[in-house]
């Protein structure tokens, strides 16, 4: 069944017409997951592996957003390693990371409120779903596997998969086409600025989950076709 889906802007004009959506593309960190309390564990851990003061979860939560290698870099960054030094440290520190954060990556990450209804009300309509997100692939499954909405998606990509990742619309059409959708059908759901200027790169329209991921930016401010607080109501209106 197709599911007409009228965009409801706050800022920004309606699209001239109304999607089928037959194919959602989800973000995970900051859309549907919470996942900071884990990676500033293990950003934590590296920092004082390397001899460096651990930071607030707060301020790891401005960080998140572009993948764990420009995570680990603003951490670095941010203690005053730059240029060559950032060269030098930066592929050790990743590594790192990495390692920590597959020992402690679902331990403290939760589903944002009324994620797991929606998901149930998607699946209803029968409406295909993916994940695309810049967070390296293998630490996809476990983490969905034990959120307990894994069998939800026919589709899962990394931000290690592929050449390019998010703002870049590679991985945005990189699913559609492995979905085999026609782009018209497809909408994006994130929290953040990549997600936007990726699918306005790969031309499908977007909704921007305003509880997320941002740098500490309005979501409105970059001007997603709609802006929603939480999956819930977007499940609401898919389903009107």
């Amino acid at each position: 069944m197709d599911t007409p889906f009228t965009v409801k802007p706050l800022l920004n004009k309606p699209l001239a017409e109304p999607c089928l959506v037959k194919c959602i593309l989800f973000d995970l960190d900051g859309t549907l997951i919470d996942s900071v309390p884990d990676l500033a564990v293990a950003l934590n851990k590296m920092l004082v592996d390397i001899e460096l003061s651990a930071v607030a979860e707060e301020l790891a939560r401005e960080w998140v957003g572009n993948g764990a290698a420009k995570l680990v870099e603003r951490a670095l960054c941010h203690h005053g390693i730059n240029g060559d030094e950032l060269k030098e440290i930066h592929t050790k520190a990743l590594e790192l990371f990495l390692a920590h954060y597959a020992n402690c990556c679902a331990d403290k990450t939760v589903l944002y409120e009324g994620v797991a209804e929606a998901l149930a009300e998607f699946k209803h309509q029968k409406i295909t779903m993916a994940i695309v997100t810049n967070k390296p692939r293998r630490f996809i499954a476990p983490i969905l596997e034990h959120l307990a909405i894994d069998d939800y998606f026919a589709l899962l990509l990394g931000g290690d998969e592929l050449t390019h990742k998010k703002p870049h619309p590679e991985p945005l059409l990189h699913c559609i086409e492995a979905l085999n959708m026609d782009a018209c059908n497809v909408l994006m759901v994130g929290d953040s600025r990549n997600d936007i200027e990726a699918a306005r790169a790969a031309n499908i329209p977007v909704v921007a989950m305003n509880y997320g991921y941002n740098h500490g930016r309005p979501i409105e401010q970059d001007k997603p076709d709609c802006v929603f607080a939480s999956m819930a109501e977007l499940a609401k209106q898919l389903a009107n």
